[in-house]
C-alpha cells in the first residue's frame, strides 16, 4: 500500500507541476508578459517569433480575452485544488504508519473539491473547438505554443 501511495504522490506532483506550468507560461504570458517573452526569445527563433512580434508592433492581441478565458479559466482553480490535495498527500505519505490521516481519510474529504472537474469536462468540447480555430486562424498563437513547447522541453 505504501508503494501505491508513493506512486500516487509522484503522479500528483507531476500533474500539479504541469498545471502550474500552464498557468505560468500561457495565462501569465498571454495576459501580462508578452512583450518581455518576445524580447527573451527574439534572437533565438525568428520564424516562430515573427507573428508574435507583429502582434505587439501592431498592438493586436494574440488572442482575445474571451478566448483566453474559454481556454484557461478553469485551469487555475484546478491547479489550486490539486496543489492542496498534493500537500495533504505529502503529509500522509511522510507520516506513513503514524497517527495522522490516511489515504482513506483524504479522498472523501476532497471529493467536494474535485467537483471542479465537472465544469472542465462540460466545457471540454467547446475549449477544444476554440483551440483548433485559434491554431487555424492566429499565427501568433501558434508561435506562442511552439516557442513555449520548445522552451519547456528542449532547453
Amino acid at each position: 500500500m505504501r508503494k501505491i501511495a508513493r506512486e500516487l504522490l509522484e503522479t500528483e506532483q507531476n500533474y500539479v507541476d504541469s498545471l502550474q506550468t500552464v498557468v505560468k507560461v500561457f495565462i501569465i504570458i498571454l495576459f501580462f508578459l508578452l512583450k518581455i517573452f518576445i524580447k527573451i526569445f527574439l534572437e533565438k527563433k525568428k520564424v516562430y517569433l515573427e507573428p508574435l512580434s507583429n502582434a505587439v508592433i501592431k498592438n493586436q492581441p494574440i488572442i482575445s480575452g474571451e478566448d483566453i478565458r474559454s481556454l484557461f479559466s478553469i485551469i487555475e482553480p484546478i491547479s489550486k485544488v490539486n496543489a492542496e490535495f498534493l500537500g495533504h498527500l505529502r503529509t500522509i505519505v511522510g507520516d506513513w504508519g503514524g497517527q495522522g490521516d490516511t489515504l482513506a481519510d483524504l479522498i472523501p474529504s476532497f471529493s467536494k473539491n474535485l467537483k471542479i472537474y465537472t465544469k472542465y469536462i462540460n466545457n471540454y468540447d467547446k475549449t477544444l473547438s476554440i483551440y483548433g480555430q485559434l491554431l487555424k486562424t492566429k499565427p501568433g498563437f501558434v508561435s506562442l505554443i511552439e516557442v513555449s513547447f520548445k522552451k519547456l522541453f528542449f532547453t
